[in-house]
């Protein structure tokens, strides 16, 4: 009977970790797939807005409203589905099937931004399918992930860093890939390659993790425990900050480096360099915040992380932009750690769906507020760098997700 339940633990034991495997496996490719794309996206909407001009006099400030315009209905999308059909999708759908459908989505958000450079109208029904998909996928891999690779510490620093290690290592090449592909081969073949990627990153999931009964998913009790309980107010307010940095950095610094190097390839480099550098780091980032706790070392990198931001109001040489970006890149290893895994820490295992819908309500709606901002200053001022100082304010606001 021992050998008998030895063996059970065992094989119980041996196909968590496939589980793991699957969904680390799912992430990386996936995020190859994006990675192709991903600091190209923003300049390939401002390319497309060179033609048209319909914000302001500015070529500048009218390309960043048109990209400001496109992630802010992104948002927009998120929380109509989130508010109106999460319950359905998830008892309708599932979790496995619903990540794969929010990866079929991607595609025909894809599909829609390569006819984009014909018809830009077509951003809407791409940015609308984008939207679409964030709920479906990311909900279900994230209560996936808690659930499948959690080593049973419920301290998440070693998971989170296995995870953003696989991912470094996929996507390290990936900018200077994409930049190789579009110079040239054009836009239209990177999208291609990222639409096969994305079809193949749903298998592993698909094969391996198992799906268990979860919790259903309602709106109004998300709003109740977590959006208007003011027990999680640091929490909303940090997931506010994350954000505000994160998109300002994507839209914002993209720009600048297309401006100020002018070359995709050079772009690609300076990201696949740095992305290498930090993929380096990631495991050890991670054992240190298991081991010691993360609150220095995230109060270093919230530090460093705002000081980054306000730098980019005096930068001007390329040398400063490649220096920039790289210190970024590493500092990114422990910013973004210890943040992933003091959110997953927050998480009640009996209530996982809820706090994931909730993280995502957070997120989208701080978004909107600060690109729907950010759009109507630009518009109102004619200037745009002040918003490194908004990104830096919002970094610093990341530390109150550790209280």
């Amino acid at each position: 009977m021992i050998i008998a339940a030895l063996k059970k633990f065992v094989n119980r034991r041996g196909y968590a970790m496939k589980e793991a495997s699957a969904i680390y496996t799912t992430r990386a490719v996936s995020d190859l797939a994006i990675s192709l794309i991903g600091i190209y996206l923003p300049i390939y909407i401002y390319q497309l807005s060179l033609k048209n001009q319909l914000f302001g006099s500015s070529e500048v400030i009218n390309g960043l409203v048109w990209i400001c315009l496109f992630y802010a209905l992104i948002s927009v999308v998120v929380l109509l589905v989130i508010a109106f059909f999460i319950e359905n999708i998830f008892n309708t759908f599932h979790l496995k099937n619903s990540l794969v459908i929010g990866i079929l989505f991607r595609i025909v958000s894809l599909v829609f931004l390569l006819s984009a450079e014909k018809q830009p109208l077509l951003l809407i029904l791409s940015g609308i399918f984008w939207g679409a998909r964030i709920p479906f996928y990311w909900i279900p891999y994230h209560i996936f992930f808690m659930r499948r690779a959690d080593d049973g510490d419920h301290k998440f620093g070693s998971e989170i860093s296995k995870q953003s290690f696989f991912s470094g290592i996929a996507t390290s090449l990936a900018p200077l890939l994409g930049g190789l592909i579009i110079t040239n081969l054009g836009f239209n073949t990177l999208y291609m390659l990222s639409i096969v990627l994305l079809l193949a990153a749903s298998l592993p999931i698909l094969v391996y993790v198992k799906e268990q009964k979860h919790s259903p998913h309602k709106f109004k009790k998300v709003w109740r425990e977590y959006l208007g309980n003011k027990k999680y107010l640091k929490t909303t307010i940090a997931l506010a900050g994350r954000v505000t940095s994160a998109i300002i950095f994507a839209i914002f610094w993209s720009v600048m480096l297309y401006l100020k190097l002018q070359d995709f390839v050079e772009i690609g480099f300076l990201k696949t360099f740095s992305g290498i550098v930090a993929t380096v780091l990631l495991i050890s980032v991670g054992t240190v915040i298991d081991r010691n706790g993360k609150g220095l070392l995230h109060a270093i990198s919230v530090t460093i992380n705002s000081a980054l931001h306000l730098s980019r109001l005096f930068i001007i040489s390329p040398a400063a932009y490649y220096l920039n970006n790289i210190l970024d890149k590493i500092n990114a290893s422990a910013y973004g750690t210890c943040f992933i895994a003091a959110t997953y820490e927050k998480v009640d295992g009996k209530h996982a769906s809820n706090f994931i819908t909730y993280r995502e309500v957070a997120l989208h709606t701080a978004r909107l507020f600060v690109l729907l901002s950010c759009v109507g200053i630009m518009l109102l001022t004619g200037s745009w760098m002040w918003v490194f100082v908004v990104a830096a304010v919002g970094s610093g606001l990341t530390f109150l997700i550790n209280f």
